[in-house]
């Protein structure tokens, strides 16, 4: 399913459905506009396979290129995280919903990516901002 998005002046939300996550590379889960907004809340469920990583990519006003801010989302937080429900990098398929709250200051648009322990993962991904 495609990605979905809304934005408002103090408000964003985005989701994406089932989305294919392959064994290899990073695969786009969600892009979000977070221009002008502070805290970024993030929630999927794996629904098969594993995940293998779960990186977080951001882009300034004016930049045409994302930068990795995060690539070791885990439970204790620091640096942009500010909560997160585990170590998102090998988050777990099945029911379990993970999360995690970010600090996006600064930021412009935010783009998350991940990596399946083994091809077929899929993934239900949903943003706010605020």
């Amino acid at each position: 399913m495609a990605q979905t998005a809304s934005r408002e002046p103090n408000f964003a939300s985005a989701s994406n459905l089932a989305v294919a996550v392959a064994g290899t590379g990073n695969t786009e889960l969600l892009e979000i506009n977070t221009r002008g907004l502070q805290q970024l809340a993030v929630q999927f469920v794996v629904t098969t396979q594993n995940l293998d990583a779960f990186i977080v990519e951001g882009r300034p006003e004016g930049s045409p290129t994302y930068s990795t801010i995060t690539s070791a989302v885990t439970a204790t937080p620091g640096g942009v995280v500010i909560a997160a429900s585990g170590t998102l990098a090998s988050a777990a398929a099945g029911t379990t919903l993970h999360f995690c709250i970010l600090n996006v200051r600064g930021l412009s648009f935010v783009r998350i990516k991940g990596s399946a322990a083994a091809d077929s993962a899929a993934v239900d991904i949903y943003a706010s901002a605020a």
